[in-house]
């Protein structure tokens, strides 16, 4: 920041000078014509015959549609590159030393903007710099910064026009896509990285975030943390497939867009109903800055066993690829790394099953059937990670008693979701819990203080 935030005449003072020879730079690039528009090819995928549902359109077949149109994308970062050469310039630099969007500094974002202006309407200079100008002040004098990251969502489903999170100075919308989120033009660098035809019927729900900007990761913090919040809500693999950012106030910046690459999958669906809201919007609060994060890039927090359970969990709902058993490996695990000891002596089987049934029970669900299911599911896991397979017999086994075996792995996964959501809520040590556990199936009294334990959760889970 500035030394003298409260000094609102230095910003006009360093800026005032750059924009009279940057309204001459412009003046003279237009009159000699080495500033001018250019052709840009946009590309578009037009939905032939979409139909209508109440979680937005269904699209089974879309047509290729380009575009070029001259632009002044090319002649803006003309205006940039020259306008780095002038004293006025570095003048400005040394004098707001202040940084916006990625790292941009406020003089080059004050010159591109001002480019954009007298580029598309040279004859008001003046107007247009002032504008400018009383955005730069009100962030030197300290207002906030604020946010939003516009983000395509696929594996969720949401069946409303809108629904509002409210996450203290923090706004989430989430909604069904309208055709015109589908079908995005998109200049040709865009559409590159967008793939094929049908990437955008992957777009399943639009969420907005509105926030305080601090840093230049807090926009993709709360993507990631959105991201976490629906796929501990309800078994689903949520996932962000791009993310358009910008600052909203009081500079107005496009900070980009961030596109996902292809290696997640979304293998389990769900959708959002209007009836839903409560309960999400009190889980969003109980759990949001604790929500798991992990920033591509930068390095990863010494594990816990709650971050250790989610990265499992969300293997099994996005990574492991159709290998059934492979999913139910990584489900156990994670139920592992919250149900049994970092030092095992052994009865491991025993030990998870009858952790996880103790508390499952406790929370409402039928303790025995938990933990009959999960006693299986560990021999799956088993036969995987030492070589194995569901070989005929074990698959047979697994139907007979419990059925279609994909919606026992939906099952399991949600005894995982539930525990993870437990644990965020409690912020209870691991050796804690499970004494209370090994307690609660000993004495009444250990009963009492393992339901005494899980109250808050219980009230939440049960909703």
């Amino acid at each position: 920041m500035l030394d003298a935030p409260g000094d609102s005449g230095k910003v006009l003072t360093a800026l005032g000078p750059l924009q009279d020879r940057l309204t001459a730079l412009v003046d003279a690039g237009l009159a000699s014509g080495q500033l001018q528009e250019s052709p840009e090819l946009f590309v578009q995928w037009q939905a032939v015959d979409p139909k209508a549902t109440d979680t937005g359109p269904e699209i089974a077949q879309s047509s290729r549609v380009s575009t070029v149109r001259s632009t002044w994308t090319r002649a803006r970062l003309q205006v940039l590159t020259a306008a780095q050469s002038l004293p006025e310039y570095a003048s400005a630099e040394a004098a707001l030393p202040l940084r916006v969007g990625w790292m941009r500094s406020v003089t080059d974002w004050f010159t591109l903007n001002l480019a954009d202006a007298l580029l598309a309407d040279h004859t008001r200079p003046c107007a247009a710099a002032m504008g400018l100008i009383e955005q730069v002040t009100a962030v030197v004098e300290g207002q906030p910064l604020r946010a939003r990251a516009t983000v395509d969502l696929g594996g969720i489903r949401v069946a409303s026009p809108g629904m509002e999170l409210h996450l203290g100075t923090t706004r989430v919308t989430l909604r069904r896509p309208e055709l015109e989120d589908l079908q995005p033009e998109l200049n040709e660098h865009m559409a590159m990285l967008e793939g094929r035809e049908l990437r955008h019927n992957m777009v399943s729900a639009i969420a907005t975030i509105d926030m305080d900007w601090s840093s230049p990761t807090a926009s993709r913090t709360e993507v990631e943390r959105l991201q976490s919040l629906l796929r501990l809500f309800v078994v689903t693999s949520a996932r962000y497939l791009r993310v358009n950012e910008e600052l909203t106030a009081p500079l107005h910046e496009d900070m980009g867009t961030l596109t996902v690459g292809p290696d997640e999958h979304s293998y389990e669906q769900a959708t959002i109903r209007p009836g839903d809201l409560p309960k999400l919007q009190t889980l969003a609060a109980a759990v949001w800055v604790n929500l798991p994060i992990g920033h591509v890039g930068l390095p990863e927090a010494e594990p816990t066993p709650v971050t250790t359970a989610f990265r499992r969990y969300c293997d099994a709902l996005l990574r492991d690829g159709t290998i059934l058993e492979r999913r139910f490996a990584s489900a156990v695990m994670g139920l592992e790394s919250l149900y049994l000891p970092a030092k095992q002596d052994g009865e491991l089987s025993f030990r998870l099953r009858t952790g996880v049934g103790r508390v499952m029970e406790e929370l409402g669900f039928d303790g025995r059937a938990v933990e009959a299911e999960v006693a299986y599911c560990y021999g799956v896991r088993s036969a995987y990670v030492h070589g194995g397979h569901l070989s005929g017999k074990l698959r047979a086994s697994g139907e007979k008693k419990f059925g279609n075996l994909q919606d026992l792995l939906r099952r399991l996964l949600n005894y995982l979701r539930v525990s993870i959501v437990m644990s965020l809520l409690l912020e209870l040590p691991k050796e804690d819990l499970l004494t209370a556990v090994n307690d609660a199936m000993v004495s009444a009294k250990g009963s009492l203080g393992l339901a005494q334990i899980l109250s808050p959760a219980k009230k939440l889970i049960e909703g």
